[in-house]
């Protein structure tokens, strides 16, 4: 009975060891595409039209079915606090990162080009160590303040 105990009490270490050192630390990435606000962008990707929400500018099925133009979309969405992210490689319907920054701070940069290294946090989302915006061929890092 006592080869036993041992027997378990040792294989309950080697399980709980297994466990603690097999914890991966957060993954650093590096993603660039078009700044986004995912709501729009994900309504239009569901829609099977995902460069509709691809840019600034978005197209909607206005009352009469009939696509309509709604100037600035992106930017009010992200005024608004709506989750920013961005479709990798600057087409519509690559892999979209979301990004766990505040979208405010990031408004003024939709439809734009960018570069994040950061942290991957879940499954398709970033929080971002830096963030910078291709303006005129170079890139510009965003400042951008997180609590953590």
């Amino acid at each position: 009975m006592r080869y036993l105990t041992y027997f378990f009490s040792a294989a309950l270490v080697a399980v709980f060891a297994a466990f603690t050192f097999s914890a991966q630390s957060p993954a650093t990435v590096t993603v660039q595409g078009n700044l986004i606000d995912t709501i729009c962008y994900g309504d239009a990707t569901n829609m099977g039209m995902p460069e509709a929400g691809f840019n600034d500018d978005h197209m909607v099925p206005g009352p009469d079915g009939e696509m309509m133009e709604i100037p600035n979309c992106a930017t009010a969405c992200a005024n608004m606090g709506i989750p920013v992210g961005v479709a990798e490689g600057n087409e519509p319907g690559g892999d979209t990162y979301i990004l766990v920054t505040p979208a405010t701070q990031l408004s003024e940069y939709m439809d734009q080009e960018v570069r994040v290294e950061g942290t991957r946090v879940f499954d398709g989302g970033i929080k971002p160590n830096t963030i910078e915006v291709k303006e005129d061929g170079e890139w510009k890092e965003v400042e951008i303040q997180l609590m953590m």
